[in-house]
């Protein structure tokens, strides 16, 4: 018995006998190697379809938790807070009055406090700065 299948490669129709079936065959247009296929059980060509891999259910990411930070994404955080309280103090100091500006009036104290710190910091790191005698 004849039957006809499509080659696996290039969709070309192939003419085979039951004995064929199982054995590797070569197409004779794109000359390709299959296996040939079982004959179908109607006695019809039956067209062999595609069935694409089951969809693995992706997880959601999850809302943002800043415990899971990175030490260069709380740096880059910490700049750019920085950023924004140099640039709030500048367009204070431009303004003149800290009472037209509520959020100035609020960092007045924290820039301050900021800006002594550094300072300080800067003294007790660079040689070059001089150094004030100890009160003790």
């Amino acid at each position: 018995m004849n039957y006809k299948f499509e080659c696996p490669h290039c969709g070309q129709r192939i003419a085979a006998t039951v004995a064929d079936a199982g054995s590797v065959g070569t197409c004779p247009n794109c000359q390709n190697q299959f296996m040939v296929p079982e004959p179908p059980p109607t006695g019809r060509v039956v067209r062999e379809t595609f069935t694409p891999p089951p969809v693995v259910p992706t997880t959601p990411k999850p809302d943002f938790d800043p415990k899971n930070l990175k030490p260069g994404q709380i740096i880059g955080l910490l700049f750019l807070a920085g950023v924004v309280i140099v640039g709030l103090a500048i367009s204070q100091s431009d303004s003149g009055s800290s009472s037209s500006n509520p959020i100035s009036s609020l960092l007045t104290p924290s820039i301050t406090k900021l800006q002594d710190g550094v300072r300080e910091s800067i003294e007790q790191t660079d040689p070059l700065t001089p150094r004030r005698p100890s009160p003790f």
